[in-house]
């Protein structure tokens, strides 16, 4: 739930493979993220306040692939900053990738930014699903109630968010 990036790369050439690699891991230390190589052909550059970047990629017959996604969506206030950097990030390294030699090369923006580069773009679709979301959690715990029932929502597997004390205080959109 929430924005994210999807990304599908595809290459018959092992050398395309490791300097997509390259690229990443040097594009993750210049920005400051750490990463770490997976077996066979891949990186992970984990984010705290959003999903992890994978540039994992399998072989299928004589193809290798990498098909995967990044949830970039902030569920609180101080985790827009830091996930604006990384939604851009994670685009600015895609357009770097994409120079590279592939068969198939395909970016899913949920945001937008990857074909207009507008922040703002990334800012309004950060706010509408997190309209969205406050709506179906503030919804659910209004249905839970009724039914006589507690519950607490954990959001982006960080912190646990205790809906129904925010909702009686009249908190909106934390």
């Amino acid at each position: 739930m929430g924005v994210a990036i999807h990304y599908r790369l595809i290459t018959d050439d092992l050398r395309t493979v490791i300097a997509s690699l390259k690229i990443a891991r040097e594009e993750a230390e210049k920005a400051g993220y750490r990463c770490r190589y997976v077996e066979g052909y891949g990186i992970i550059v984990p984010c705290e306040t959003a999903g992890s970047f994978a540039l994992v990629f399998r072989k299928r017959g004589r193809y290798y692939i990498c098909s995967h996604s990044t949830r970039t969506q902030p569920f609180f206030s101080d985790e827009v900053e830091p996930n604006l950097r990384w939604h851009k990030w994670i685009c600015a390294l895609l357009k770097k990738l994409e120079r590279l030699k592939w068969r198939g090369f395909h970016v899913n923006d949920g945001a937008g930014y990857y074909d207009i580069w507008d922040e703002s773009k990334i800012i309004k679709e950060f706010q509408l699903h997190a309209q969205f979301i406050y709506k179906f959690i503030t919804t659910y715990d209004e249905m839970t109630e009724k039914q006589g029932l507690y519950t607490i929502f954990i959001l982006g597997g960080r912190r646990a968010l205790d809906v129904r004390r925010l909702r009686k205080k009249g908190v909106k959109n934390s």
